[in-house]
């Protein structure tokens, strides 16, 4: 019952989203490139596998961006990443990973995913699709854009582990700062889950950020932060796209 609550939410949530101006290509597109984030703890047959957050593609290196804070105290050896398979619906493709960087000021992790069977690249031989990052963001330009979050929050208690939800606001702000470091304030309410999501600009498919979470704001107020990211980032961790 609740998987199929969940795949209803998700329904409405792209259509309601595709009817303000995201087309069905961009979310289809984007689908394609955020990932749950979890380990795998127990050995055996007595896996149990535990979500922490959300991360998305993107680079040539096959790496996924996350939010740092979500690692923490988690056994390197275990951390999963899992994709919605775009030819499977309703299953999922899961990777080993091993964190290739971060940046703890900004709570920005690196992720790198495992080779497939006989050494292939699971995104250049995979249905796998990186997301692109924006070069340049003007702060006062982005007061009042649009923007898609896509992540797998926790929903009644229960994670939906292959169907990332979407999420429509706007920029508050991307004039703020903690402790000299810039943020985004959007305009939307978070729930448990999303952190490490994709900030993305409607208008241009691009990724300008990755969700933090509450933070020094109370979710009651339906403002969520995130961290900006852009292509310079990526060169900066030797993650050039």
């Amino acid at each position: 019952m609740r998987t199929a609550l969940v795949a209803c939410f998700l329904a409405a949530s792209v259509q309601a989203v595709a009817a303000k101006g995201a087309s069905p290509d961009l979310l289809e597109t984007l689908r394609r490139g955020v990932a749950h984030v979890g380990y795998g703890s127990g050995a055996g047959e007595n896996v149990e596998l535990r979500w922490l957050g959300t991360g998305f593609l993107t680079g040539q290196r096959c790496t996924v961006v996350t939010a740092k804070h979500l690692l923490s105290d988690v056994p390197p050896e275990r951390l999963i990443v899992r994709f919605e398979h775009p030819q499977q619906p309703g299953t999922g493709l899961t990777f080993n990973a091993r964190v290739s960087g971060s940046d703890a000021e900004r709570d920005v992790a690196y992720l790198s995913l495992a080779e497939l069977p006989g050494g292939r690249d699971p995104c250049s031989s995979g249905p796998l699709h990186g997301l692109a990052i924006a070069a340049e963001l003007a702060p006062r330009e982005l007061l009042g854009a649009e923007v898609l979050v896509l992540g797998f929050p926790a929903l009644e208690g229960e994670q939906p582990r292959e169907l990332p939800i979407v999420r429509r606001g706007f920029v508050a702000s991307a004039e703020l700062s903690w402790g000299g470091k810039p943020m985004l304030l959007l305009d939307l309410t978070g729930v448990p889950g999303f952190s490490g999501a994709p900030v993305v600009l409607a208008a241009t498919g691009e990724v300008i950020g990755l969700v933090f979470g509450p933070g020094r704001t109370e979710r009651e107020y339906d403002l969520e932060w995130a961290t900006p990211l852009l292509r310079r980032d990526l060169k900066a961790a030797d993650l050039d796209e």
